[in-house]
Protein backbone atom coordinates (compact mmCIF):
# COMPACT_ATOMS: atom_id res chain seq x y z
CA UNK A 1 0.00 0.00 0.00
CA UNK A 2 2.84 2.38 1.14
CA UNK A 3 6.12 3.19 -0.93
CA UNK A 4 9.29 1.28 1.12
CA UNK A 5 11.87 3.39 2.66
CA UNK A 6 15.21 2.95 0.71
CA UNK A 7 17.47 6.01 2.42
CA UNK A 8 19.39 2.74 3.84
CA UNK A 9 19.22 0.96 1.15
CA UNK A 10 22.84 1.06 -0.98
CA UNK A 11 22.76 3.67 -4.27
CA UNK A 12 24.52 3.63 -7.11
CA UNK A 13 28.30 3.95 -5.35
CA UNK A 14 27.20 1.90 -2.64
CA UNK A 15 26.42 3.87 0.10
CA UNK A 16 23.40 4.27 2.36
CA UNK A 17 22.14 7.83 3.05
CA UNK A 18 22.20 6.34 7.09
CA UNK A 19 25.87 6.69 6.11
CA UNK A 20 26.01 10.26 5.17
CA UNK A 21 24.10 12.02 8.62
CA UNK A 22 26.71 11.78 11.56
CA UNK A 23 25.24 9.33 14.47
CA UNK A 24 24.78 12.46 16.26
CA UNK A 25 22.39 14.46 14.40
CA UNK A 26 19.06 14.91 15.66
CA UNK A 27 17.66 12.94 12.59
CA UNK A 28 17.91 9.95 14.99
CA UNK A 29 15.53 11.27 17.23
CA UNK A 30 13.31 11.72 15.02
CA UNK A 31 13.04 8.31 13.47
CA UNK A 32 13.24 7.09 16.63
CA UNK A 33 10.53 9.23 18.43
CA UNK A 34 7.85 8.66 15.15
CA UNK A 35 8.68 4.86 14.41
CA UNK A 36 6.68 4.58 17.89
CA UNK A 37 3.94 6.71 17.59
CA UNK A 38 0.24 5.54 16.52
CA UNK A 39 0.02 6.78 13.20
CA UNK A 40 -3.12 5.27 12.04
CA UNK A 41 -5.35 8.45 12.05
CA UNK A 42 -3.19 9.17 9.15
CA UNK A 43 -3.05 6.08 7.76
CA UNK A 44 -6.95 5.40 7.56
CA UNK A 45 -7.29 8.49 5.32
CA UNK A 46 -5.16 6.83 2.68
CA UNK A 47 -7.14 4.76 -0.12
CA UNK A 48 -6.12 2.19 -1.32
CA UNK A 49 -6.61 2.56 -4.78
CA UNK A 50 -4.18 4.13 -7.35
CA UNK A 51 -0.80 3.74 -6.85
CA UNK A 52 1.52 3.69 -3.56
CA UNK A 53 1.33 6.49 -1.60
CA UNK A 54 4.34 7.98 0.54
CA UNK A 55 4.22 6.49 4.34
CA UNK A 56 2.77 8.60 6.58
CA UNK A 57 5.81 8.24 9.02
CA UNK A 58 8.08 9.48 6.85
CA UNK A 59 6.22 12.69 5.53
CA UNK A 60 5.21 13.51 9.08
CA UNK A 61 8.52 12.98 10.46
CA UNK A 62 9.78 14.87 7.39
CA UNK A 63 7.36 17.62 8.07
CA UNK A 64 7.73 17.88 12.07
CA UNK A 65 11.88 18.20 11.43
CA UNK A 66 11.44 20.64 8.82
CA UNK A 67 9.03 22.85 10.72
CA UNK A 68 11.89 22.98 13.05
CA UNK A 69 14.50 23.33 10.89
CA UNK A 70 13.30 26.32 8.91
CA UNK A 71 11.16 24.01 6.07
CA UNK A 72 7.64 26.22 6.61
CA UNK A 73 6.62 25.73 3.31
CA UNK A 74 6.04 22.78 1.00
CA UNK A 75 8.24 24.53 -1.68
CA UNK A 76 11.16 24.53 0.93
CA UNK A 77 10.42 20.92 2.44
CA UNK A 78 11.08 19.97 -1.30
CA UNK A 79 14.08 21.18 -1.87
CA UNK A 80 15.57 20.12 1.13
CA UNK A 81 14.26 16.84 0.63
CA UNK A 82 16.12 17.03 -2.56
CA UNK A 83 19.50 18.57 -1.91
CA UNK A 84 20.12 18.02 2.52
CA UNK A 85 20.85 14.35 3.59
CA UNK A 86 19.42 14.60 6.48
CA UNK A 87 16.01 15.11 4.74
CA UNK A 88 16.83 12.99 2.31
CA UNK A 89 17.10 9.88 5.07
CA UNK A 90 13.83 11.17 6.93
CA UNK A 91 11.88 10.67 4.13
CA UNK A 92 13.29 7.45 2.90
CA UNK A 93 14.96 8.85 -0.33
CA UNK A 94 11.59 10.07 -1.21
CA UNK A 95 11.00 13.31 -1.96
CA UNK A 96 7.53 14.82 -1.48
CA UNK A 97 5.61 16.89 -3.67
CA UNK A 98 4.89 20.28 -2.60
CA UNK A 99 0.84 19.89 -2.84
CA UNK A 100 1.68 16.95 -0.90
CA UNK A 101 3.20 18.59 2.22
CA UNK A 102 1.01 21.19 1.57
CA UNK A 103 -2.13 19.23 2.33
CA UNK A 104 -0.07 17.33 5.15
CA UNK A 105 0.74 20.48 6.99
CA UNK A 106 -2.97 21.24 7.24
CA UNK A 107 -4.18 17.74 8.53
CA UNK A 108 -1.92 18.30 10.88
CA UNK A 109 -3.32 21.75 12.21
CA UNK A 110 -6.47 19.71 12.30
CA UNK A 111 -5.30 16.99 14.41
CA UNK A 112 -4.76 17.92 17.81
CA UNK A 113 -5.00 14.34 19.29
CA UNK A 114 -1.87 13.93 17.63
CA UNK A 115 -0.32 17.02 18.52
CA UNK A 116 -1.03 16.22 22.42
CA UNK A 117 -0.11 12.66 21.79
CA UNK A 118 3.66 13.93 20.54
CA UNK A 119 3.68 16.34 23.24
CA UNK A 120 2.83 14.07 26.53
CA UNK A 121 3.32 10.56 25.27
CA UNK A 122 6.94 11.12 24.27
CA UNK A 123 9.75 13.19 26.17
CA UNK A 124 13.41 12.90 25.67
CA UNK A 125 16.04 13.94 27.35
CA UNK A 126 18.47 16.31 25.21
Amino acid sequence: MFQEDIASQPQLFSFSYAELVPQDSDVWLYIDLFSQIDLSEFSDLYSKQGQEAKDPELMLRTIFYGLTHGAVSGRKLSDFCRYDNRFILLSGARRPDPRISSKLYVLIEISPSFIFDLNKNHCYEV
